[in-house]
């Protein structure tokens, strides 16, 4: 997949992001994380967010572990997706504690429940993030704050 883009940036017209080697990526996305600690002052137990090209869990892990480094930061993709290794290395030390699978059944039955129950159509990724984040937080139990960021919307589903 990779490849093909590349090939493309050779034409004019085009240009290659190339999402893992991208440091503008991960800076794009640290607003994200300075949102969440404007908007949740006392701190958060638990972020939760896709792996993708890493940019957007980079940027808000950053400033998520620096504002509260006790924050358990879990990365996640679908379990029938290929594993990029470029995308997990990408990450970097520190800014996360955890991976997870989600199997692609279980991020379409939360989509499902979330159209069904809370009126929101959203696409398999949130699915996935919906998903993990539940679990999660079931895990740390109760009183505690699981933060997430929804990633797609009901017309890639």
């Amino acid at each position: 997949m990779v490849q093909p883009a590349k090939e493309a940036a050779e034409k004019p017209g085009f240009y290659f992001t190339s999402q893992f080697q991208n440091h503008d990526a991960p800076v794009g996305y640290e607003g994200i994380g300075r949102e969440i600690v404007q908007q949740i002052p006392d701190g958060i137990d638990a972020f939760c967010g896709a792996v993708g090209g890493a940019g957007r869990v980079m940027g808000s892990s950053k400033i998520l572990k620096s504002q509260w480094p006790k924050t358990h930061v879990v990365v996640f993709e679908s379990a029938s997706s290929p594993r990029e290794p470029t995308a997990w290395s990408a990450l970097g030390s520190g800014l996360y504690d955890e991976t997870r699978s989600v199997p692609e059944d279980e991020s379409r039955k939360m989509c499902r429940r979330l159209a069904r129950d809370e009126g929101l159509l959203v696409g398999t990724s949130t699915g996935m993030n919906v998903s993990a984040a539940a679990e999660l937080a079931k895990k740390l139990g109760p009183g505690k704050k699981v933060s997430l960021l929804p990633a797609t919307l009901g017309s890639s589903t």
